[in-house]
């Protein structure tokens, strides 16, 4: 129990002790940035998926404590599927950083997300928005749109430029040192 209590509160202390980042205006997209910009440092919205695939975890275990990049991509979007092998090697590169890539499929055309992850080689977890309540909480409005979100759940970053997204998370995790 002591061990447990100490654990937690050592947690709690880690997580809080984190640095804030300064996010770099370069690393923005998007075109409603007043709304998206309203979502920064604030908790992330609740993520409604289905059909966790690549992970041997739940979602709430596998995100927990960790930076999040969301990928919010297509199974009918050319640039989405283009950006496979890149997304596999920043999961590749971060996961031992405490950096988790998360992909949040669109739900037109998400019954051919576990065939197209199988044949495009897809290594990171990806989950379908079945009924697309995370992309419109996230005000999503391209693909692929990448979020980062916190250790401690608040979103860093609404819409990350695709370009941008390894200079991000590399500040972010200099900025925890």
């Amino acid at each position: 129990m002591f061990r447990t209590l100490i654990f937690f509160f050592c947690s709690l202390f880690a997580i809080s002790a984190f640095a804030e980042v300064k996010v770099d205006e370069t690393w923005k997209e998007g075109n409603s940035r007043a709304k998206l910009d309203a979502l920064h440092g604030k908790q992330a919205p609740a993520m409604q998926l289905v059909d966790l695939m690549n992970s041997n975890k739940e979602l709430k275990e596998l995100i927990k404590g960790k930076i999040v990049v969301v990928d919010f991509w297509a199974t009918w979007c050319g640039p989405c599927i283009r950006s496979i092998p890149h997304t596999n090697k920043m999961a590749e590169k971060y996961k031992n950083k405490g950096v988790v890539i998360l992909g949040v499929c669109h739900p037109r055309g998400g019954e051919k997300m576990k065939g197209l992850a199988k044949s495009k080689g897809i290594k990171y977890p990806i989950a379908l928005d079945k009924e697309g309540k995370t992309i419109k909480n996230f005000m999503v409005s391209g693909f692929p749109d990448y979020y980062i979100i916190g250790r401690d759940g608040k979103v860093i970053i609404a819409d990350c430029k695709n370009s941008k997204v390894e200079e991000a998370v590399d500040a972010i995790l200099k900025a925890e040192k």
